[in-house]
This record gives structure tokens, C-alpha cells and sequence, in this order.
């Protein structure tokens, strides 16, 4: 230490003294409690702001899953899958190699939103029993067969040859009738009489039976099988067959083919059935789809008008690449410049220019509900609301063509099938 140290310690008598507050103890007591106590409040109004922010979160979460999977009306999302009967986007019976259409709503088209039913629908449980009960309304006497093993298509034949094939793979199980075959030929020769035709006679041959009877005949097979729809709208031709037998002259029948639409609570489906019968009213064949209703939903629908912006939403989805890009066609479009190679070929250092696909105008005069069978990701089957468009589309060259397009009805918000699937757009 230096001189100046030693004066200023020398200077103060208690420098080299330890210093002890008279009451040391409690001023810690003190500080040290009073610290405690603020940190306390602190930490228990930090875990109530914390829990009000949690609860808070977990309500926005809830109302947000609770949006999504109803549009906070309950009403679940139709989750469509890949597999779907139809896809949600604008499809033509018009078969269009390479093509753009440009919808545009006329003024037959409501731009007014209504609500429609979506029905879920289910085959019978049991398919063998299902194939043998069947069997049985059709006169088919004898087991029924596993036809794949995998106890979804089975086969019941009798002696006579006639036989009654029901199958529940796919969205809507389908049963088949046909009696006895032979080799037989065929040809259409034109429609029916009308229903004031007389009863055909009890020969072979002859005029087919009237409209009026076949009706007749065809409600007293389906009053039998129970399903949850109805017939409507019947198509009616005749068709002549001529069958050949060993040792026998042909044999020239002619037939009566009813088509008919399949219909629920009113509304057509995409489902149809189809009975034949011959000139001595004796049923030769029919067919037609297995299914009761087990849940029926009410779901908001877009109006007919939003409907064509949705058709017109697809096109853009559907010829418009990911990056921006030329869209590069689908699967069975023509490509201009050559046809792609084979999916493991290694790729070309040179790029080949797609055309764009001509743009056709269609103005899109009236729309019909119908409802068409999808199948949900969840393996379920519903019938959903659709609007099948009909109109007339115009090519640049001048020329036009009657058409039908169509669209899911449903409000887009109640809708989900992957952008990525089938090209289609995100509802």
C-alpha cells in the first residue's frame, strides 16, 4: 500500500472494520418478503393472461375446425374422393379431343341461391342373400355362387340357363337379369306403338307389348324388390332378335327395351334401369341399381348462375399449368408437335410447343337438378345435387352444336375434392 492509503485508513476508524446493520436480519426478512409477495401477484396475473390467450386461441380453433368441417352450420363438408363418380368440375357430352369452352349464363338462368338434399345410400348388407332374394322375384331358382371370391359379385343360375348376377363393388351396388341365351342376332327397327296399341297375342312373334303394359309389368318387378326410388321417364324402342336353334328354322322375336330414369324423392339420379320384354310379355332381361337411403342432408346451393362461374373457374383451373406456364393436356388429349413417350423415357433437351386448345363459346340456356352418385373419402356413397346445363356451343368458325354440361349444385363452401385431382378445381 502507498502513504495515501494508510492516512485515509488512519483517518477513518472503522475502515478496517466489517459492517453490521443494528438490525440486519429483519431488513432481509423484509426485502426478501416483500420481493416474494410482488413476484407472486406478478406470476398469478401472468398465468391468468396466459390462460384467457389459451382458452381464447382454443375457442378461435374450435370455431375455425367447427367452420370448416360445416361452415358453422353443422352441415359436414363433402369430403369427394378421388374415385368419384363424376368430377365436381364441368364435364360435356360432347367428346372434345383438345378444347376450351367460355360459358355464358342466358336469361332462362336463375341467379337465385335455393337449398337441395344430398341422400346417403347404401347397399343391402348381406350380398349373397340380396343375389338369392332377387333371384327369387325373377323366377331364378338355384345357389348363389361367389363369382370372385371376395364376396362382393355373386351369381345365381338355374337349370334353364337363366341367370341373376348381383354385384356390390363401386358407389352403387347393380343386379343383372337374363333368362336363357341362345345365338341370336339383333337390330333396332324403330319405336313402339303408342300406349292405345292392342295386347300382344299369346304367340311368339308378333307386335310388341303397349307401353301401358310394360309399365305394368316393370312396377310389379320393382314393387317387389323394395328400394328406396321410384322410375321415371321411359324410353322406349323395339328391337327384333333372332334366335337359332340346332335342328330348328330361326325364330324372329320381337322386343320391347324400356329405359328408365332412376328417380329420389323426385329429383333424377344418374342411375337408370332398363327392362326388356318380349312379344308374348315375357320379361327377356333387365338390370338396374341396389340401394335404400339412410341419411339425408339439406345443404345450401349455389345459385344456377354462380354455377356457370364455377364452370368457367374450371376451365381456367384446368388449362392453366402450375407455374404459369402452357397447360399440358390430359390424359387422351391431343398434343400438337408429336405424342408423348413412354413414362420412363428419359427427357428430351428440347422442348415441344403445345397449341392452345380452341376456344369455344357456349351459351348455356337452362339447368336441371339432378342428383349424381359420389364416393366420399370416408368410403360412403351419396347422391349430391347437380346442375346438368344444356346450351348451345359455337366454334370460331361458325358452326354450332347442342351440348350438356354440368356442375355440383352444392355451395362450393360445403365441397372439398384435392386441386389436384383430375385436374379439377378446390371447392
Amino acid at each position: 500500500m502507498n502513504d495515501s492509503d494508510d492516512r485515509l485508513r488512519r483517518a477513518d476508524p472503522v475502515a478496517g472494520q466489517p459492517y453490521h446493520h443494528a438490525n440486519i436480519g429483519q431488513m432481509i426478512s423484509r426485502i426478501t418478503t416483500a420481493r416474494s409477495s410482488s413476484h407472486e401477484r406478478q406470476w398469478r396475473l401472468f398465468k391468468l393472461r396466459m390462460a384467457s390467450a389459451v382458452a381464447l386461441a382454443s375457442a378461435l380453433t374450435v370455431g375455425a375446425v367447427s367452420l370448416l368441417a360445416g361452415v358453422g352450420s353443422g352441415l359436414p363438408v363433402l369430403e369427394l374422393g378421388a374415385g368419384s363418380a363424376a368430377p365436381p368440375g364441368a364435364t360435356s357430352s360432347m367428346m372434345m379431343i383438345w378444347a376450351r369452352f367460355q360459358f355464358s349464363p342466358g336469361p332462362n338462368l336463375s341467379a337465385d341461391a335455393a337449398t337441395g338434399t344430398a341422400y346417403r345410400v347404401q347397399a343391402p348388407g348381406d350380398a349373397s342373400r340380396e343375389a338369392t332374394r332377387l333371384a327369387s322375384i325373377f323366377g331364378v331358382d338355384g345357389p348363389a355362387q361367389d363369382v370372385n371370391g371376395d364376396a362382393t359379385n355373386w351369381t345365381v343360375t338355374d337349370p334353364s340357363g337363366a341367370s341373376l348376377n348381383y354385384q356390390a363393388t363401386g358407389a352403387i351396388a347393380n343386379w343383372w337379369f337374363s333368362t336363357s341365351t341362345s345365338a341370336v342376332t339383333s337390330s333396332i327397327v324403330g319405336p313402339m306403338a303408342d300406349a292405345t296399341s292392342p295386347s300382344p297375342s299369346s304367340s311368339a312373334t308378333g307386335a310388341v307389348p303397349s307401353k301401358a303394359s310394360v309399365a305394368r309389368d316393370v312396377q310389379s318387378y320393382l314393387s317387389r324388390m323394395h328400394y328406396d326410388y321410384t322410375l321415371a321417364n321411359p324410353s322406349f324402342s323395339s328391337d327384333s332378335t333372332t334366335s337359332s336353334s340346332p335342328g330348328a328354322p330361326d325364330a324372329t322375336i320381337d322386343e320391347e327395351i324400356v329405359n328408365y330414369d332412376v328417380v329420389v324423392d323426385g329429383v333424377t339420379t344418374d342411375q337408370s334401369a332398363q327392362f326388356v320384354i318380349d312379344s308374348s310379355n315375357h320379361l327377356v332381361s333387365a338390370s338396374g341399381p341396389a340401394f335404400d337411403i339412410t341419411t339425408t342432408r339439406d345443404y345450401p346451393l349455389q345459385s344456377p348462375v354462380t354455377g356457370v362461374a364455377v364452370l368457367n373457374a374450371e376451365q381456367i383451373a384446368r388449362f392453366s399449368a402450375p407455374n404459369g406456364g402452357p397447360a399440358t393436356p390430359a390424359a387422351g388429349q391431343g398434343v400438337s408437335g408429336g405424342s408423348p413417350g413412354p413414362s420412363d423415357a428419359t427427357p428430351s433437351a428440347t422442348t415441344t410447343t403445345i397449341a392452345a386448345p380452341p376456344l369455344i363459346s357456349v351459351a348455356l340456356n337452362d339447368a336441371a337438378l339432378h342428383l349424381t352418385a359420389y364416393q366420399l373419402n370416408d368410403g360412403s356413397t351419396w347422391l349430391i345435387p347437380v346442375y346438368n346445363y344444356t346450351g348451345t356451343a359455337s366454334n370460331a368458325d361458325g358452326n354450332s352444336y347442342a351440348g350438356t354440361w354440368s356442375t355440383i349444385a352444392v355451395d362450393p363452401a360445403y365441397v372439398h375434392l384435392d386441386r389436384t385431382t383430375r385436374g379439377v378445381i378446390n371447392y
